[in-house]
């Protein structure tokens, strides 16, 4: 589980990683990143969505816990 989750970080930085290596490093202006940058910020912040659901997917206990959490003490097993 740790491996998927490592890589769906990993997969979620890089869009946004190259974003920002070609503006510094190739000097590509604002106009030409424009067009990629909004698609990279939902990567970057997208995997941090992505994360709840694969901890719930995977881990039996989480999924318990988040039952039990969201039922409000209303007796969910």
């Amino acid at each position: 589980m740790m491996a998927l989750v490592m890589g769906v970080n990993f997969l979620g930085f890089l869009p946004y990683f190259t974003v920002i290596t070609m503006r510094y490093l190739d000097g590509v202006n604002q106009e030409e990143i424009g067009y990629y940058k909004p698609f990279a910020v939902c990567f970057y912040f997208g995997k941090s969505a992505i994360n709840p659901i694969i901890y719930g997917w995977k881990n039996k206990e989480f999924r318990q816990t988040f039952r039990r959490i969201a039922s409000f003490n209303r007796g969910v097993r």
